[in-house]
């Protein structure tokens, strides 16, 4: 037998019962036991919608239960058993948390909170204009890291505010690669030096679209091939397209 909650997480462990010709009777302890705590940054600042990992190890196995910081940066998980177990947490614009690892006796009910600390990595500021020179609302602007050899890797992402503003997070290295694009502001692109000076992107006026077909040599086509876009020789990441 196995008891669960609602949610579907084990509130009680697995119990044999040895059920004879007048059938058995037998009881299951629940316990609140709880690991719980906050994800916090640097300045103590509650960091909303981190994803928090818990790993609980057992032997060569190993169970992993995924949740997100609520707004006030707390967490928290129910657990049955004792044992090892280790916290992790994550956001992209911050550097990973260094992990937690709990030690739990066997019949521990309660656990002192984790505290998991995020830092938040260097940002880029700035503004993006429309066509002529105005403040461009709503727009996404996502900033990439980019290496010889590799694909573009995605370090953070956001959508300009009313006044054109936007900060993300700048990628490690002396340069950050900035792409804009959305409603009004065809795809722009720009490589910016990670420092304190404010950015500034103009969207153009005229947008254009692109079709392509992939065949074979006799002309029949192709399904399910990747395309890779270049412009001006820079690679578009594949989820900006």
């Amino acid at each position: 037998f196995r008891v669960t909650d609602d949610a579907g997480m084990a509130k009680a462990g697995k119990r044999p019962v040895d059920v004879g010709e007048e059938g058995a009777t037998f009881d299951f302890q629940l316990r609140e036991a709880k690991i719980e705590g906050s994800v916090l940054d640097e300045r103590s600042n509650p960091v909303p919608k981190a994803a928090v990992m818990l790993t609980f190890y057992k032997g060569e196995q190993s169970v992993m239960t995924p949740m997100f910081s609520l707004d006030d940066g707390h967490f928290s998980f129910s657990f049955t058993e004792g044992g090892l177990y280790q916290l992790e947490a994550n956001k992209r614009g911050y550097k990973d948390a260094e992990p937690v690892n709990l030690t739990i006796p066997p019949d521990a009910d309660s656990v002192p909170p984790s505290t998991l600390m995020l830092t938040k990595l260097d940002s880029l500021e700035g503004h993006v204009l429309s066509a002529t020179g105005g403040p461009q609302q709503g727009v996404g602007v996502a900033a990439y890291q980019i290496r010889p050899g590799v694909a573009p890797i995605l370090v953070d992402k956001t959508t300009t505010e009313s006044d054109g503003s936007f900060e993300v997070a700048a990628a490690p290295g002396s340069s950050t690669r900035i792409f804009v694009t959305g409603p009004g502001c065809p795809l722009q692109l720009a490589d910016f030096a990670n420092d304190a000076e404010e950015k500034t992107v103009q969207c153009q006026s005229v947008s254009a679209g692109l079709e392509a077909t992939v065949v074979k040599a006799d002309h029949a086509p192709v399904q399910g091939e990747f395309l890779l876009l270049r412009w001006n020789g820079n690679l578009i990441p594949r989820d900006l397209l």
